[in-house]
């Protein structure tokens, strides 16, 4: 049965049905008609005995509600698809209501964004966190609840069909937390202290002065600047989870911008384009700390601070693996130089790697692959552990060079998940001492000539 309603008009539908007062009457499975429309046949989310479905009309599912167990307290759905009328003229997608940015929120409240899209044949969605795939996320209503400091951050929604597609505008989702003292000129500086904390700002009046560091290396352009006085001895975890850009984060110790010893510094380690560092301090050290914009970016970040108070001495790594480009069937290698690890492990895409045939060294400083095939290609790290203590270092990636073994390749090439990564590759990292850790890319990467390449780079 078709519903004569036009294909191109958007609607948001919420379907508040009291199934358990209706169930109560007869524990029998019996089904009850509900039409309804959604999208990709299906979309809604049941708490309870409340049922919230969204769609677009021009799209209509008949669906049913049952019980599925003998109280009724659970509820399954079905029903069918209904593509749009054969005459209408087909269209790129247009998005008509953008999501919209929230107020602060407190951690463990939920909150939803929506879009509302046309277009011939229907739209379909992909959430994105900082500008980051959500796998799953794939209807026009995202539900969130901010149960810690991930979920805050900046979220959009690419809206696409076969003849194009369309980026909704961001929506800022944030916490409401105390504004840390954090200032962009270095001598302003405020304080924090303590074992546990979280705070937020923003780096919209973010800079660089002359002779200021490059945060881990990278360029930046939007640094603000704050101190931790350490009042016990310990492991400190820093990281912006919950930042809604690309924050470098980098730690230092000094009284003057231009003379900082480096102590610790991140891009990406904190997912979702936030960063993390794990280093020592000593009780009665203050410790200089730079929340920068990968790239000149700026928006709200959010800090979060936690100290193990021990004595043991944490790993630290002196030298970082480096990317790889290897010919089929060629050996591949990885080494860094870490002190103070009692165990070492590395991962492949996030798999811890155990030795064979072709891997030795899984659980050494100096990895080997020999005879490297194509599921090789990924991403390597190196996890080096002390006690309870880990430290991860960077990633570092192979890549395969499929052109004639002898020929020109891709000598040195690597391929990167941002461009501005690939763009900043070309230059090597600066020699003065200013990148906090310590460099990892030895030998800058370059752009890709010659033939056929293969990389992996999630």
């Amino acid at each position: 049965m078709r519903r004569p309603f036009p294909p191109r008009q958007p609607v948001l539908l919420a379907i508040l049905a009291a199934f358990a007062g209706l169930l109560a009457h007869d524990a029998r499975a019996q089904v009850y008609a509900l039409p309804s429309w959604t999208l990709d046949g299906g979309g809604g989310r049941s708490t309870d005995a409340v049922h919230a479905i969204t769609g677009t009309i021009g799209q209509w599912d008949a669906s049913r509600a049952h019980p599925t167990s003998g109280d009724g307290t659970l509820i399954g759905l079905d029903g069918g698809f209904w593509p749009p009328l054969a005459d209408s003229d087909p269209s790129a997608p247009q998005i008509d209501t953008q999501p919209t940015a929230q107020p602060a929120v407190t951690p463990g409240d939920c909150i939803t964004l929506f879009v509302e899209a046309t277009g011939i044949p229907l739209p379909r969605y992909q959430w994105r966190r900082n500008g980051i795939r959500l796998p799953g996320e794939t209807n026009a209503v995202l539900g969130l609840c901010l149960t810690n400091e991930v979920n805050a951050a900046s979220y959009d929604v690419i809206v696409f069909n076969p003849l194009g597609f369309a980026r909704s505008q961001t929506a800022i989702v944030g916490l409401a937390l105390d504004t840390l003292p954090f200032s962009p000129d270095f001598a302003a500086r405020g304080v924090f202290t303590g074992n546990h904390g979280r705070g937020i700002g923003d780096n919209l009046a973010g800079k660089r002065n002359p002779g200021d560091p490059l945060h881990d290396g990278r360029r930046g352009g939007k640094a603000v600047w704050i101190a931790y006085h350490a009042t016990s001895t310990g492991i400190l975890t820093l990281d912006t989870r919950g930042s809604s850009f690309d924050t470098l984060l980098a730690v230092y110790t000094g009284v003057d911008a231009k003379f900082l010893v480096p102590v610790a510094s991140d891009d990406d380690n904190g997912g979702f384009y936030r960063s993390l560092v794990r280093f020592r301090v000593v009780a009665g050290n203050d410790y200089v700390v730079a929340i920068d914009g990968r790239a000149g970016e700026t928006g709200q970040y959010e800090l979060n601070w936690d100290l193990l108070e021990t004595t043991t001495i944490p790993p630290r790594f002196v030298r970082q693996p480096s990317n790889q480009t290897v010919h089929r069937g060629e050996k591949a290698s990885f080494s860094a130089t870490v002190l103070n690890a009692a165990s070492l492990q590395w991962f492949h895409n996030g798999v811890a790697l155990v030795d064979d045939n072709r891997v030795q060294g899984s659980q050494t400083a100096a990895l080997s692959i020999a005879a490297a095939k194509v599921e090789d290609a990924g991403s390597y790290r190196l996890r080096a552990t002390t006690g309870a203590i880990a430290i991860d270092g960077e990633l570092a990636t192979l890549h395969f060079d499929l052109s004639a073994l002898g020929g020109a390749g891709f000598s040195g090439a690597a391929a990167f998940d941002k461009f501005v990564d690939a763009r900043d590759d070309l230059i090597p990292p600066s020699a003065s001492g200013n990148r906090a850790a310590f460099p990892s890319r030895a030998t800058p990467g370059g752009l890709a000539r010659g033939g056929p390449f293969l990389t992996r780079t999630d």
